[in-house]
């Protein structure tokens, strides 16, 4: 699928921005379900670390009453429990929530234990024993994909106004991280690289942040790819009558046209303050 992305130009740039903040877990409840007191107080630090909400059971059936009690979002389950074979309960929670993603904990580490788990709907195994940077890695993959499955909310009020007088529309899970992004970025850069396959909007996201943005300037595009190599000049920075053959009257460039503020991608135009039209030296 083709895809946008966003990346903030010029390190220097951002306005009043304390920086990006990780998405919270806290949002997420796991259940660890072990008799092996080591094995769960190990598995309680790695998800407490990722401010997970953990619900504990030492029994198969303590962690049926679990699940149905409570919406679960990640259990590990031992495979070996003293009431109830994990195998037995990973089908019985799945049963209860089919959106609950289990990791096995196999004792023997077998590949056929592991098909077996996966065969009846385990998200994932883990051999016993593990290391803490193999169980670190699970859950920080699981913890991706989570995040990647939750909806995202639509966008509402002044920006659905900006994205669709951008001519955007789209309900999508892939388009709405489109808007969440934009949305959330617009305030605080001035200078911005969106980028795209053909077609995928980059213009209309571009003008959608910078409506958002709460930019003075009329918003102004440039082809560079359809400029005339010899035209370039004019183009970006205009030129007066008489300059060229063709030139009968005085033509604005760009740069003029774009306020210097939001046209800081010409950096040696931004530094010293001056652009040149041909045919005359202008100074902003």
């Amino acid at each position: 699928m083709a895809a946008l992305s966003f990346k903030p130009i010029d390190g220097g740039s951002a306005r009043q921005h304390a920086g990006a903040s990780h998405s919270s877990a806290s949002n997420f409840r796991a259940l660890v379900v072990s008799d092996d007191p080591l094995a769960g107080e190990t598995l309680g630090r790695a998800l407490q670390r990722r401010d997970l909400t953990i619900d504990r059971a030492s029994t198969g059936a303590a962690a049926i009453e679990s699940v149905l009690r409570t919406r679960t979002d990640l259990v590990f389950l031992d495979a070996h429990l003293p009431d109830i074979s994990g195998m037995s309960v990973l089908e019985q929670i799945l049963k209860i929530d089919s959106r609950t993603d289990v990791v096995l904990l196999a004792a023997d580490g077998s590949a056929a234990s592991a098909v077996e788990a996966i065969r009846k709907g385990a998200h994932d195994c883990l051999a016993r024993p593990f290391s803490f940077a193999e169980l670190n890695e699970k859950i920080d993959n699981w913890l991706t994909e989570a995040h990647s499955r939750r909806p995202l909310p639509s966008p509402t009020g002044e920006a659905l106004v900006a994205f669709r007088s951008s001519g955007i529309v789209g309900e999508s899970a892939a388009m709405l991280r489109v808007f969440t992004k934009a949305r959330s970025i617009a305030p605080h850069f001035q200078t911005l690289l969106i980028t795209g396959e053909t077609g995928t909007g980059k213009e209309s996201i571009s003008h959608a942040v910078h409506t958002l943005s709460k930019a003075t300037g009329r918003f102004v595009t440039c082809n560079c790819a359809a400029i005339v190599e010899t035209l370039f000049e004019s183009e970006l920075f205009g030129h007066v009558r008489g300059a060229f053959t063709g030139a009968i009257q005085d033509k604005a460039g760009l740069v003029e046209e774009a306020p210097l503020t939001y046209v800081r991608c010409w950096i040696f135009a931004w530094r010293r303050n001056v652009y040149e039209a041909m045919g005359c030296v202008c100074y902003s």
